[in-house]
């Protein structure tokens, strides 16, 4: 284990560092609340990139990268937030979540992933807004796949998989699209958007809406 916040491990920070050839790179636990972790570089880990299972943690500005298992997983976690996270190139989805109940997947770039990008598997009142997921998996893998209870799926831009949203009703509904985001140099991990000429069709097609500030972190 890299990181690994458990029992009452409350209101703590992890910043600024890489965490990397570890079963896990990260665990917040169960029992574990409120801490923040921010600009990591989390790759090559043996296992999941980062586990999540308390309540209320912030997860913002990481990179995530290479994993065996999934990126990100949220597992009975509740109110938890992923904001602006580049997650790409790791074996299972970018980010899943099973069973669990109000959390906030917001303004991240997830490619490349084995698994699939972004799956919500069960809970409820998840949201998933403003992601940009693109050329995860093989021939049969989905980009965003939901079916959970309550989702909010809005303004997210998946692209260059077998199924772009499942179930299907959910593509071009609320604000969501399938483009080519037209990443700068996504082979040398440069995941932004090219601009003004051409310009990537996944700018400024976002919305705040419904989103505000979570816990302190700008959106």
């Amino acid at each position: 284990m890299g990181v690994d916040l458990f029992g009452l491990a409350t209101s703590n920070r992890v910043e600024n560092c890489s965490i990397y050839s570890n079963g896990t790179g990260i665990q917040d636990g169960a029992g574990a609340q409120r801490n923040r972790y921010g600009n990591l570089f989390i790759y090559n880990n043996n296992g999941v990139g980062v586990r999540i299972a308390g309540p209320q943690a912030v997860f913002s500005n990481l990179r995530i990268k290479g994993n065996v298992g999934d990126g990100l997983r949220i597992t009975n976690g509740t109110t938890n937030r992923v904001i602006r996270c580049v997650v790409y190139s790791n074996g299972g989805f970018g980010a899943s979540v099973v069973n669990g109940t109000n959390n906030v997947i917001l303004n991240n770039t997830i490619a490349f992933n084995a698994g699939g990008g972004v799956f919500i598997q069960s809970g409820y009142t998840n949201l998933a807004q403003n992601n940009i997921l693109q050329s995860n998996g093989g021939a049969t893998v989905r980009g965003l796949r939901n079916t959970a209870s309550g989702s909010v799926i809005r303004f997210n831009d998946s692209f260059g998989h077998a199924t772009n949203y499942s179930p299907t009703a959910l593509s071009n509904a609320n604000g969501d699209i399938s483009a080519n985001a037209l990443f700068s140099n996504s082979a040398g991990t440069n995941f932004r958007l090219r601009g003004p000429v051409p310009v990537s069709p996944a700018v400024d097609v976002g919305s705040t809406a419904g989103v505000g500030s979570y816990d302190g972190v700008p959106v």
